[in-house]
């Protein structure tokens, strides 16, 4: 049963991550042993109230594809990034290159007028506070938000919640500008200069990040040109905390849009499920094979309403268009109570090699090509600790 899954045609194993596999064939004893073995690391997952069952990280030795040339694994880095399947990079930000929690912590920022006073120590010179008010964009869980100027552009920050959740104390510092929504995808180069000035600022491995000559190298390649990190986020991903699936694509024209995000593990560890949309529109029609043989009958009475049936699931699942639109939908439309299912659909993703556990220094990439071909996603917070992670936005730097 261990190899079989490990080492199974249709498993993703060049995504660069230390192999993980669900526990679910716990019961199997063969299948334990190997596992107890090979562990490096076991992870409960649970998010919200729900419980996504368990993963052990194991040693690679014997379960990652054969090494090839440098040159055939630059080529297949490239297939991987122009078909949106994500990249690991582990070891990507060493110790040595700045791995700071930017001196704050998801408790301290939650705190009423927390976000003003750790601005005021932190704002490089040229940039300034703006004393107007500022209406939230999502009152339920936006918690303050606070404009900056600089060289006469207003950029703004502001402190969020993951979720309404109580049991989710995860919290989010999101730097950008313009209308939140509408301006998401600008390609107001200069503006995105003034949020990556702040960024380096507020956030100082950003500073390593750049350093980093190899990872740098890396993205350059994949984007034709000098890179941009943009529109930062910090992630505090607290116990019960993390992110449902979803895609960070735009309706745009790829040529000068946003080519993915980058996500870097600074402290603490979180679990990630990362596919391609067209690899999970495959998992999505192949786990839904199993209702059509009245296979997971107890899954199927729990997950099917009455507005999306167990048959418009099958006919859907047989429409291969359909379920990529349907996935590009926010929060995967019909299909969320399916793919954010653990712990039988998580275990499924796990054991097909689409997951990871991201230590610190690690990176994922998610590329991004539009709608049609992006990363999708979903985080899990991987210990018993609020960790810290920061995602970037890729862009091309004009010449």
């Amino acid at each position: 049963m261990f190899r079989e899954i490990l080492l199974a045609p249709d498993r993703d194993r060049e995504s660069g991550a230390w192999p993980v596999v669900s526990l679910s064939q716990a019961e199997d004893f063969d299948f334990q042993s190997e596992v107890n073995r090979r562990s490096i690391r076991r992870v409960e997952l649970r998010r919200r109230g729900r419980d996504h069952g368990a993963w052990a990280v194991l040693h690679p030795e014997g379960l990652a594809p054969a090494r090839v040339r440098p040159k055939r694994a630059r080529a297949k880095l490239m297939e991987r990034y122009f078909a949106a399947r994500p990249i690991v990079f582990r070891g990507a930000l060493p110790s040595s290159a700045g791995l700071d929690p930017c001196g704050s912590t998801a408790a301290t920022l939650a705190e009423a007028g927390a976000l003003g006073n750790w601005l005021s120590g932190r704002l490089p010179e040229g940039f300034e506070t703006l004393p107007h008010a500022v209406e939230l964009y999502d009152p339920e869980r936006d918690l303050e938000r606070i404009l900056v100027r600089f060289e006469e552009k207003r950029i703004w920050v502001k402190t969020s919640r993951l979720s309404t959740d109580e049991r989710d104390r995860s919290l989010r510092l999101r730097i950008s500008f313009g209308e939140e929504g509408s301006d998401d995808a600008s390609r107001d180069e200069s503006r995105h200069r003034a949020v990556a000035a702040l960024g380096r600022a507020l956030f100082p491995s950003v500073q390593g990040l750049e350093a980093e000559c190899a990872l740098r190298g890396t993205l350059e390649e994949f984007l034709g040109g000098a890179v941009l990190f943009t529109q930062h986020i910090g992630y505090w991903n607290a116990p019960e905390g993390g992110a449902l699936f979803h895609h960070d694509a735009f309706d745009e024209s790829v040529e000068g849009g946003q080519r993915g995000v980058l996500y870097v593990q600074l402290d603490g560890s979180t679990a990630w499920l990362a596919l391609s949309i067209e690899d999970l529109a495959l998992r999505v029609r192949e786990f839904a094979g199993w209702f059509a043989e009245d296979e997971l009958v107890e899954l199927a009475a729990e997950l099917f309403t009455p507005t999306f049936s167990r048959d418009a699931c099958l006919e859907l699942s047989e429409d291969y268009r359909g379920l990529r639109r349907e996935l590009a939908l926010p929060g995967c439309g019909r299909l969320a109570p399916l793919v954010n299912r653990g712990p039988e659909f998580t275990g499924f993703l796990a054991d097909a090699g689409h997951a990871s556990v991201l230590e610190p220094g690690d990176a994922i990439l998610l590329p991004n090509h539009g709608y049609a071909r992006t990363a999708m996603h979903s985080v899990f917070c991987a210990g018993e600790e609020t960790g810290l992670g920061l995602s970037l936005a890729l862009r091309r730097r004009a010449e």
